[in-house]
């Protein structure tokens, strides 16, 4: 089970360095992506269902993890909030990423590609134990 749970953490990690590269990259293309997030209600099921395994993996592999109660209390919180955005109006949530499409700053959206790629290697380096 550790195993699984790492491989999946380090999967999330890579896909968090990748949307931070892609903002530093592409930050025109990677706002008008946040705007299709929810953008049905299967699209958000996938992604809820997503990031509740990455959640649960957190939680799988804290006992093992350089910073245990970190990735216990982060997994936990993106488990519920995965579960909400699950049950959420979808009308919402979709509501809600079209806006930050809309008026996120590129500068804002630049600095946290930035905070993406450190993220996943902190994350990935701490998963390793």
């Amino acid at each position: 089970m550790q195993l699984a749970a790492l491989i999946v953490v380090i999967l999330f990690a890579f896909w968090i360095g990748g949307a931070g590269a892609y903002a530093l990259a592409r930050p025109e293309k990677a706002r008008a992506a946040i705007g299709r997030f929810a953008s049905s209600h299967r699209v958000n099921l996938i992604e809820q269902a997503l990031r509740g395994l990455a959640g649960a993996a957190l939680v799988v592999r804290a006992p093992e993890a350089i910073t245990p109660a970190v990735f216990h209390w982060a997994g936990w919180i993106i488990v519920v909030t995965a579960v909400l955005l699950a049950i959420l109006p979808l009308r919402w949530h979709a509501g809600y990423a079209q806006w930050w499409s809309r008026n996120l700053p590129l500068s804002l959206l630049k600095v946290g590609g930035v905070f993406a790629l450190a993220l996943a290697g902190v994350l990935a380096r701490a998963a390793l134990g």
